[in-house]
């Protein structure tokens, strides 16, 4: 029994320490790019443009892996503003939209949210880090 909690709790440790940043120089890549990345593991389908100047990005877009929704976002790190949102998701590790604090995973230029509940999320989460 002890066995199966000590497992329980490094699986737990694992997914609340894992690293939330990449430091890359991905500047000159676009979402397309990344979304192109993604297909080479993942059926990439229901592709939308979002409002993305709400978190003040340069692009933004939903889309589905495996039928499953991710968002991603792409900033000009040249732009102090922008700048300052992506140095500031490094950081805590999340975005604010309208007082909501949403968990967000930061690679270079790119923001990725809403992967929490995909069910390769970790699938996810190091493709978008390796990128």
């Amino acid at each position: 029994m002890k066995k199966t909690y000590l497992i329980f709790f490094f699986f737990l440790l694992s997914v609340l320490v894992y690293p939330q940043i990449s430091n890359k120089d991905n500047s000159s890549q676009s979402i397309n790019d990344l979304l192109v990345y993604f297909s080479s593991d993942f059926t990439v389908s229901q592709w939308y443009n979002i409002p993305y100047h709400t978190l003040n990005a340069v692009h933004g877009c939903l889309v589905f892996l495996n039928g499953h929704r991710i968002e991603l976002y792409k900033y000009n790190l040249m732009d102090p503003e922008q700048n300052s949102i992506v140095e500031n998701a490094k950081k805590t590790g999340t975005i604010e939209y309208s007082g909501i604090t949403i968990p967000a995973f930061v690679n270079g230029s790119f923001i990725l949210l809403s992967y929490e509940d995909h069910p390769e999320r970790k699938k996810v989460i190091d493709m978008f880090y390796n990128f």
